[in-house]
């Protein structure tokens, strides 16, 4: 099969058992995956999926999340559940190449969600999305849930890179991928623009003084 063949169908692949996922429809990957640390079972990753939209306690549990994670994120604006809701719709469920999932307790609690976007498709590389921590339970399943995530996207979406952006001063988030085995392969200066009680976090790459972060950019080296 040629490269731009072998493309094509990498990326028609994926586009539908995105799709499938997120309509709760059946496909060859599950929407809800085990987590292990070693060999214990310590969780679930479950896809946010269409009838998130109508789930008022899912709208509010990522309000709340996002809400409290305001500091770690390019964009930061007044979160509210409705404006939340519309997110789910407009720029997950229908971003053909995004999806996020819940971690899940082995009782069902939500503690927190990652997912993946920004597909390559020419280079077969994705990124770690949208990681947060929304509850304090379990120490360790971060670290095992992306570990599952990356699994999961290698087995069912055949990726063969994955990167990730974080902010130079998330230590706890950069320690985090670290132990994932990413490494950093380029950070990028920062500067802050504030409009309408809305802050954004733009890269400038030929800034050189008073830089108060960067985007560090990361790669999955396994």
């Amino acid at each position: 099969m040629r490269k731009t063949e072998e493309r094509q169908v990498f990326k028609n692949k994926i586009l539908k058992i995105l799709r499938l996922l997120k309509q709760e429809q059946i496909t060859v990957a599950a929407p809800i995956i085990p987590i292990y640390n070693q060999a214990n079972f310590i969780g679930y990753l479950r896809v946010v999926s269409q009838s998130a939209y109508d789930d008022r306690g899912e709208i509010r549990l990522l309000a709340k999340w996002r809400y409290a994670s305001q500091a770690w994120f390019p964009a930061q604006f007044t979160v509210t559940e409705e404006g939340t809701r519309d997110w789910v719709q407009k720029k997950l469920i229908d971003a053909e190449d995004r999806i996020l999932f819940f971690i899940e307790t082995p009782s069902g609690k939500p503690i927190g969600h990652v997912g993946l976007f920004r597909f390559n498709f020419s280079e077969f590389a994705c990124e770690i999305d949208n990681v947060i921590r929304g509850e304090a339970y379990l120490p360790g399943i971060m670290t095992s849930a992306i570990i599952t995530l990356i699994n999961w996207a290698k087995k069912y979406l055949k990726v063969k890179n994955i990167y990730l952006e974080v902010f130079s001063d998330n230590s706890r988030a950069l320690k985090l991928y670290q132990r994932c085995d990413f490494i950093e392969i380029k950070r990028v200066p920062l500067r802050k623009e504030e409009q309408d009680g809305r802050v954004s976090w733009i890269e400038d790459v030929g800034k050189k003084r008073n830089i108060q972060r960067y985007n560090v950019y990361m790669k999955y080296r396994k």
